[in-house]
């Protein structure tokens, strides 16, 4: 099963291909240890292993990377997007449904991907949704995942699309922290409160806004 998997990342990396040109590849273009021929419903077959198995493997392969590498784990970054299918219409009950797109295709189904990383970028946890899920609907999953890796007591960093009531209150669940982004407020001339008509709101006005931030839970 191993030797399956290394050939397909392989594959991926040098000559992106189908499963069944896979077969071809390996009999006749690489030199692949342990692994002379392929058939293309072994590589199926492989790919099931894989998705049963998916939270058992990266939790090895973080933590593997992390006790090589001292990472450290007191900051985790976390993001989505969308990645689109060119299919007709959308699954009944599956993954690729229509939703809010991340990359200008509103009219294909899509799946969400959301993605936890460290401060200097190495991949935590991957996760994917069905293509109709809002942002705001995946924060107590993803929060569950990291405390089972007991990788609580850290700093969660969103954007703004997180940001609500609800996902605050998870956020800061067993004494956890978080930074989120949060849209400015608009003055009555259109324009962020700060700044309105080319004129700067006044330096104590801005002081005692900055220490209200600052006291801010979150």
């Amino acid at each position: 099963m191993e030797r399956l998997l290394f050939a397909m990342a392989a594959n991926r990396a040098l000559a992106p291909s189908s499963k069944l040109a896979i077969e071809k590849w390996v009999a006749q273009d690489v030199y692949i240890d342990q692994l002379p021929a392929v058939e293309v419903h072994q590589l199926y077959r492989a790919m099931d292993f894989l998705l049963e198995a998916a939270e058992a493997i990266q939790r090895e392969v973080f933590w593997t990377l992390a006790n090589l590498f001292n990472l450290e784990v007191d900051v985790i970054f976390f993001d989505t997007t969308t990645a689109y299918f060119e299919i007709e219409g959308e699954d009944a009950d599956g993954l690729r449904r229509w939703g809010h797109s991340a990359d200008d295709h509103p009219k294909m189904a899509q799946v969400v991907i959301g993605l936890a990383v460290t401060r200097d970028g190495i991949p935590v946890r991957c996760r994917v949704w069905p293509g109709n899920t809002g942002d705001q609907n995946v924060v107590a999953e993803v929060k569950r995942d990291l405390n089972g890796w007991k990788l609580n007591r850290v700093v969660v960093v969103l954007d703004t699309g997180f940001n609500s009531e609800a996902n605050r209150r998870i956020l800061q669940g067993a004494g956890d922290h978080y930074i989120i982004g949060e849209k400015l407020r608009v003055g009555p001339q259109g324009c962020p409160r700060r700044r309105c008509a080319g004129r700067q709101v006044p330096q104590a006005s801005r002081r005692a806004g900055d220490q209200g931030g600052r006291g801010r839970r979150g």
